[in-house]
Parts: C-alpha cells; structure tokens; sequence
C-alpha cells in the first residue's frame, strides 16, 4: 500500500479515526497517555488480539513520537560543528542544545532591554 492510498481495512479506518477524536482532546501534549491507553483497547474491541494491539501502538508511539527527538539532536549538531571538529566541540554543541540559554547568532541583534518607567505618584 502506498502512501496516497486510503486502508481498505474497516478495523484501521475506525481506529485511526478513533484515535483522532481522542487525540484532539486537549488533555496532554500529543495525546501522551492518552491515545496510548486508548488505542489497544479500541484495537482490541476491533478484533485485534491484545498483543498484537499493544506492539502495535507502543511501535507507532516510538517512531512518531520518540525517535524523532535524537534525529533533531543529530542534526543540530551537524550544523552547528564544523565536519572534522574533535569531541569537544560537539559536547559543547550538545552542552548548547540543552542549556536554556543558548547563544544569539552573529546576525541576530540582542533584544533591547527597556528601561523601567518611574510609576506616577
């Protein structure tokens, strides 16, 4: 099955669309717990059995949630060091990445800081 291709499957049509009712309620950031209790039971009221359901919903919540986070890591860091660099300049681009208070790039000019206005007595 291709990508354009709509599922002929009635368990998979009723699932996803189950799973996008569920997942639009603003409970948790991306459905988190949510959609992963939630979809093996729908799963498995489909006919799916149990373990089937919950690899099936534990896969997709890795690829789509959890394995882009260390791709995104990947790639900050081969942008921000120079091909060749040793190991210290990529832990302090790492050191970087994860600190609150990252550096302002060359271009970008620092934010003014305004001045406190006396209150009127």
């Amino acid at each position: 099955m291709s990508s354009t291709q709509i599922p002929d499957d009635p368990l998979i049509l009723k699932t996803i669309r189950d799973r996008q009712l569920v997942g639009a309620l603003p409970v948790t950031p991306a459905g988190l717990g949510v959609i992963d209790s939630l979809a093996p039971l729908l799963l498995v009221s489909f006919g799916a059995t149990r373990s089937v359901a919950t690899l099936g919903v534990l896969s997709w919540r890795l690829v789509n949630f959890w394995l882009p986070i260390p791709a995104g890591a990947v790639a900050y860091v081969s942008v921000k060091v120079a091909r060749g660099a040793d190991r210290k300049a990529v832990r302090a681009a790492l050191a970087t990445m994860m600190s609150r208070d990252a550096p302002q790039h060359e271009n970008q000019q620092p934010e003014p800081r305004h001045p406190q206005t006396p209150r009127p007595s």
